[in-house]
């Protein structure tokens, strides 16, 4: 056992003499320093895991009821009960690799939980035992007439029982060795390595509504199961694809067989539902992809329409069962369907559908389908979860937001699968609280860990954060596991890109084009690539995509006008700028509409236009005025002095987004250092910018917008301060970072500005080359440009 004196706290000192702590096995358990130690090393844990753990240990031997947890470790907040359950997993995965059996932990059913480890209380008084675990109870013999019906329960518990019958009659032995051969070999039909295809319903009712509800509903039946490793719909989307096939293809018969083995699964779910008169009957079948054999099946009947969600829900909980999965998994992953998605076939179907058109067509076509789904069941949760992540890959943050907040609403109408994806969405799209979103996606993934979503959002916060290595780690980890995703090829080639790896930024958007030709998410990252190697070519090819695909053209049409402006072709630039707002406008996306407005005002005021920003900036505002849009045009504002204006902006979103990331620590500390910066106050500038520096790299969505904006900023201030030197590092930090700023304007502008501080810190030579090297990328600018002129007459020439 541990001995107290031998570690040190947190802090790195020793704990106090008179300072009571508790011990159990190796492990150490402060109250005042609230710090747990294994061995002597301190164990890091989250606040509300040490008060779970903190009130077992104090209540050791008793059981601790769900309420009683939930009101002294949340005594102020309302909480679902899953986070006292994430709480307890987390603790079981830190304590039972030192403790025998089960740990020291145990549930009570349908009660709370129970610490059962030996326990001592030291203090400056001396040691006194707090708890000793009971001796485990004497095993007693199954009543014979329970025996067969007994044998469901765990490979031990069905052992036991097994011992006890062969104490009783010989035709009884005979008969549970053979329930328990069968039972034992069911496990073993599905490994959780093995993948399953989930077809099409071959519906024989002439009911059309359960051609897709049923498929649907069995899915999220089936992915509430940690155990079986159901292939994605995207993966079955770009298969089918491959197989020369359209993406929203019914799979069945030979397309479905075939389809299996080109995913490599071992196994296709076939569902079947005929009807007489006003009875219904269901089977399913887990069908061998190679040999067609099949390896279980199921059947369930329902009397009446209104029941046949309820008996496909039996059917399928026992055919996972009969695939491998512990029925004390099914017990704990197996809420009905139609209590937490919709109890709607008609909700349900056309939620299907948009699931369908999203792999196949995109957000923007899979909308009117999920936005029916919710106007059928305005509580189906997972619809409007849906709708969120829909909008929030279109750049509709507004509508996301909404859409997050409702489904986070309705949670406890979900699965414990589903409310991990709403978790990681409300704090994602709606409060912005990107280390919660995080969170949560780490909790998804630790409970379903064959999953990408999760991890690619990760990647994606990551990536908003600046933390580029860790969004790495994160994004081709998913990618890793579904390749076939256009979303989640595009957020890793971003992030390629981010990290000047141009190589891998080709292999993966080349791969990811067999799947899904006309992603946008794909399309910009490869112009961009193109762009970084000056390939007007390829630059053209994906410009040509954009003009062709309204609705995702916008995307591209925006890039162009950056590239143009990199150039400083302002008069080009702005031109298809417009053209990018017209294009988002006529595909009703009022959000992006504005946001590319925004991003017109920037320009224009970096290229010393500050009227011209104003007007862009206020029109951004008109059209729709939500929230990044308004963190956009304050900082415009801010940038071509109308400061009350900037003002006002940044202390509403203060008031109303206190809880958001990227506002809070990056936009609205970029407009108040642009504001200072009016005011000729630069110090004051340099230190509103100083906490912003971790998070210079942030690629903030979209995923080109802005970027190294503060960094720009920080230099900025060097120079009025006459601080040669540290500008230079400011610039050259956007210099070396290419794939960051891509073709945003100050990727240009930083050499102008490098320039001037080299000036500065009296190195002529090599200030006259940083100048040559901006007035060569400026060859073919418009002639009447501000920049332009003043770069010139700097370095020297004739303007």
């Amino acid at each position: 056992m541990a001995q107290g004196p031998s570690s040190t706290s947190p802090s790195g000192t020793t704990p106090s003499a008179t300072e009571d702590f508790y011990e159990f096995g190796v492990y150490r358990l402060e109250v005042s320093s609230r710090s747990l130690f294994r061995s002597g090393e301190f164990v890091p844990l989250a606040p509300k895991v040490f008060d779970t753990l903190l009130v077992l240990v104090k209540e050791a031997g008793r059981v601790v009821t769900k309420d009683e947890l939930m009101q002294q470790v949340w005594p102020d907040a309302f909480v679902e009960e899953g986070s006292i359950a994430n709480n307890v997993s987390t603790l079981r995965k830190l304590l039972n690799p030192d403790f025998e059996g089960e740990g020291p932990i145990a549930t009570v059913p349908k009660r709370g939980y129970r610490f059962t480890a030996e326990l001592r209380l030291r203090s400056a008084t001396g040691e006194i035992a707090v708890h000793a675990p009971a001796a485990p109870p004497v095993p007693s013999e199954i009543p014979l007439e329970k025996s067969i019906p007994a044998i469901h329960g765990s490979r031990r518990t069905v052992s036991r029982q097994i011992r006890a019958l062969l104490l009783a009659s010989g035709i009884v032995v005979v008969l549970a060795i053979g329930a328990y051969i069968y039972f034992v070999s069911g496990r073993h039909a599905i490994s959780e390595k093995d993948t399953i295809v989930i077809t099409d319903f071959t519906n024989k009712t002439g009911d059309a509504v359960f051609d897709d509800a049923l498929k649907q509903a069995l899915i999220f039946d089936l992915e509430q199961s940690p155990h079986l490793n159901i292939v994605s719909d995207r993966k079955v989307a770009s298969t089918l694809l491959l197989m020369g096939r359209s993406g929203e293809e019914r799979v069945t018969g030979e397309t479905a067989r075939e389809l299996c083995q080109r995913a490599g699964s071992k196994a296709m779910l076939v569902g079947t539902i005929s009807a007489l008169e006003s009875e219904y009957l269901i089977g399913l079948q887990a069908i061998n992809c190679v040999s067609g054999d099949v390896i279980v099946a199921e059947q369930s009947r329902a009397t009446g329409r209104g029941k046949v969600l309820a008996a496909l829900d039996q059917a399928a909980s026992r055919m996972r069962e009969k695939l491998g999965e512990s029925l004390a998994s099914i017990q704990k992953f197996s809420t009905p369907v139609d209590e937490v998605t919709t109890p709607s076939l008609e909700a349900l179907k056309s939620y299907s559908i948009g699931r369908k058109i999203t792999n196949g067509q995109g957000d923007l076509a899979a909308l009117p389908y999920l936005q029916r789904a919710v106007e059928i069941d305005p509580n189906f949760a997972v619809a409007y979860s849906g709708l969120a992540t829909s909008y929030s890959n279109i750049g509709q943050d507004t509508r996301a937001s909404e859409a997050a907040r409702k489904a986070y609403e309705l949670r406890d109408r979900v699965s414990a699968h589903e409310r991990f994806r709403i978790a990681g969405s409300y704090y994602l799209n709606a409060t912005g609280q990107l280390d919660e979103a995080i969170r949560a996606y780490d909790l998804w993934a630790r409970d379903y860990p064959r999953e990408s979503p999760p991890l690619n959002n990760q990647g994606f916060c990551y990536n908003m954060l600046g933390q580029l290595d860790d969004a790495l780690r994160k994004a081709d980890a998913g990618y890793q596991l579904e390749p076939a995703s256009s979303t989640l090829a595009g957020t890793l080639a971003q992030i390629q890109l981010a990290l000047d790896h141009p190589e891998e930024v080709r292999k993966i958007t080349s791969a990811a084009l067999q799947y899904t030709p006309d992603a946008f998410v794909i399309r910009l990252p490869m112009f961009q690539e193109a762009f970084l190697r000056r390939d007007t070519a390829a630059m053209q090819e994906q410009l040509l995509w954009g003009e062709s695909h309204p609705g995702d053209g916008d995307w591209l049409l925006n890039s162009k006008g950056d590239a143009e402006a990199y150039f400083g072709r302002l008069k080009s630039a702005t031109s298809y700028f417009d053209r990018a707002v017209l294009s988002a406008k006529k595909s009703d996306n009022a959000e992006m509409a504005a946001a590319w407005q925004a991003k017109a005002a920037w320009i224009e005021v970096e290229f010393g236009n500050p009227d011209a920003a104003r007007r862009y900036a206020s029109g951004a505002l008109a059209t729709a005025p939500g929230r990044d849009v308004r963190a956009y045009v304050a900082l415009a504002w801010a940038r071509s002095g109308d400061i009350a204006a900037a003002t006002k902006l940044v202390t509403e979103l203060n008031k109303e987004f206190p809880q958001n990331t990227l506002l809070q620590k990056y936009w609205l500390p970029a407009t108040q250092a642009a504001i200072e910066l009016q005011l000729k106050n630069p110090a004051e500038a340099i230190r509103i910018l100083q906490p912003v520096e971790p998070m210079d790299l942030s690629l903030s969505f979209p995923l080109d917008f802005g970027a190294m904006y503060t960094t720009y900023l920080r230099g900025e201030a060097y120079l009025q301060l006459h601080q040669g030197k540290e500008a230079a590092t400011q610039f050259q930090k956007i210099l070396d970072h290419p794939g960051v700023v891509i073709n945003f304007t100050l990727g240009s502008l930083a050499h102008l500005g490098l320039a001037r501080a080299y000036a500065l810190d009296g190195d002529e030579a090599k200030s006259r080359a940083a100048y040559d090297r901006f007035l060569e990328l400026w060859k073919d600018a418009d002639a009447e440009n501000h920049v332009l002129r003043q770069a010139r007459y700097e370095r020297g020439l004739q303007i």
